[in-house]
């Protein structure tokens, strides 16, 4: 396609993109809301038809317009670093996604560039998906980063792409990005400490769990001390689930303070709706949802899989899975199981 018929073409699809990027931005606002996962701002944009034009110039493109992921781009800005994991999974969710991974090697200039490392992942809306259907043809890239990361990008774009820079001045440039990391990992500390001494405080009566109000600090205790996550586990794989995506992780507590927090959000969420305020309460549930277990993850499977999906034996998500065909309830909502995509 020569650079005329693109320019044509991209004028002209342009007005549905802008409509895609700002549809797509809200429907991510929206479902970080619904499962607490934080996030500071979110801000699209379309790609420029010059920007597009150097692109295809310099690439080996058949159809532009098809083959160039990034025409509309999401960023979303999180408070903390350590966000980007459950943002992922909520994407991974209720998109079809292919994460870009940075290249291992860089050139000395990135050394200033935060964009490497941080994972920019391409989604495309599912065509059964109601309010974003109209838009399953279209594809977007979406960026996650830091707020510290983000302002120093903001005033950096162009220095680690300079090129003569003198020593002095790449030192203090480095010195920056040490100061921006830094920045980063102790806000993450400060909330780590500080959530750790609110579950001392809520947990200071021995053998009184069962009567603390439910929230993740109790809930995590509870899934750290009472739970064995390799019974769930071993129910997902025999009803024909994949093994844990991750492998099984041997530290507990490096599970429930990691990527498994943000599912601990999406239980909290729907025991909210059951009316399950207490741990003893949800600890009766919990048990009560063995019996029923192995017959609707087998359905949870053969509706995984008839949707394209391969389910991961992941416990909590399980446990979650399962909450959503319990009585008054509505009905099961096979199509968003947490699982991998199967590839087309």
């Amino acid at each position: 396609m020569d650079s005329q018929e693109t320019e044509v073409r991209y004028r002209a699809l342009k007005p549905r993109l802008e409509c895609f990027a700002e549809s797509l931005t809200e429907d991510i606002r929206h479902l970080l809301l619904a499962y607490n996962v934080q996030c500071a701002f979110l801000e699209w944009r379309v790609k420029t038809l010059e920007s597009l034009l150097a692109k295809v110039q310099n690439g080996d493109y058949e159809d532009p317009l098809h083959d160039v992921k990034d025409l509309v781009g999401v960023r979303i800005i999180t408070d903390y670093k350590d966000d980007v994991t459950g943002i992922l999974e909520v994407l991974r969710l209720h998109y079809r996604t292919e994460v870009r991974r940075p290249v291992a090697e860089r050139s000395e200039a990135d050394i200033y560039d935060f964009s490497y490392g941080l994972p920019h992942v391409i989604v495309q809306p599912y065509d059964f998906d109601e309010s974003m259907k109209r838009f399953s043809d279209l594809r977007a890239e979406v960026q996650i980063r830091s707020l510290a990361e983000h302002a120093w990008a903001t005033k950096s774009h162009d220095l680690y792409k300079a090129t003569g820079v003198p020593p002095e001045l790449e030192r203090r440039i480095a010195r920056i990005t040490a100061l921006t990391e830094l920045v980063d990992d102790e806000f993450i500390r400060i909330r780590d400490e500080f959530r750790a001494i609110t579950t001392r405080n809520k947990l200071f009566v021995e053998g009184q769990l069962g009567q603390i109000s439910l929230d993740e600090a109790s809930l995590q205790k509870y899934f750290f001390d009472s739970v064995d996550l390799r019974e769930w586990e071993r129910l997902g794989t025999e009803a024909g689930m994949q093994p844990h995506s991750f492998g099984w992780i041997e530290d507990a507590r490096a599970y429930y303070e990691g990527y498994a927090s943000f599912v601990l959000q999406m239980l909290l969420m729907h025991l909210k709706k059951m009316g399950i305020v207490t741990v003893d309460e949800f600890d009766s549930l919990l048990q009560g949802l063995k019996g029923t277990a192995s017959e609707h993850l087998a359905r949870f499977v053969n509706a995984a899989h008839e949707r394209g999906y391969r389910p991961i034996a992941d416990p909590l998500e399980i446990i979650v899975n399962l909450l959503r065909v319990q009585p008054d309830q509505g009905p099961p909502q096979y199509a968003v199981w947490l699982g991998n995509e199967i590839s087309e």
